[in-house]
């Protein structure tokens, strides 16, 4: 992975909204890390790897976020008065 790569991530979290700091280097590092595997493993070039690593990133986004939403509508413990 290149600087020009890093920095390619960057920009396109910063295209997405993405403004903390430390979160966007959060965020970048997993990215990298998924893409470099990718490359390495199934020696895919950056773009495909890249494509493929926000689409996963993206689903475990969607099933975290309906994870929460269900648990938040349907709590394990219900309190009485």
């Amino acid at each position: 992975m290149t600087s020009y790569h890093v920095e390619h991530i960057k920009a396109y979290l910063k295209s997405k909204g993405f403004t903390d700091l430390e979160l966007m280097d959060d965020l970048t590092d997993h990215l990298a890390t998924e893409i470099e595997f990718s490359m390495d493993s199934e020696k895919l070039d950056f773009e495909t790897s890249f494509e493929r690593a926000k689409q996963k990133a993206s689903s475990q986004l969607a099933l975290s976020t309906r994870k929460r939403f269900k648990d938040f509508n349907h709590p394990k413990t219900q309190y009485y008065d």
